[in-house]
Parts: structure tokens; C-alpha cells; sequence
């Protein structure tokens, strides 16, 4: 793992871009996602 701090960016390069899976380790419980957007208006 690689701590970052709020707001930070990170670029992959090389194979690890290819390679690289993002992933969260099973539960046996419900598991719930909540995702806030905002729109722009046009």
C-alpha cells in the first residue's frame, strides 16, 4: 500500500497499467456503495 494524502494523484506507467486490478476484500455482510455527483449545468 502507498499512503497518499487527501486530494492526491497518482499515475501508473509501464506494464503495471495493464496489470493492475483494484480490489476489496469479501464480507459476509451486505455491503453498500453511496455516491454523491454534481452536475454542471450547460
Amino acid at each position: 500500500a502507498v499512503p497518499l494524502a487527501p486530494r492526491s494523484v497518482y499515475h501508473l506507467t509501464g506494464e503495471v497499467r495493464h496489470s493492475w486490478e483494484h480490489s476489496i476484500a469479501p464480507l459476509e455482510v451486505p455491503r453498500w456503495s453511496i455516491t454523491f455527483r454534481s452536475l454542471a449545468a450547460r
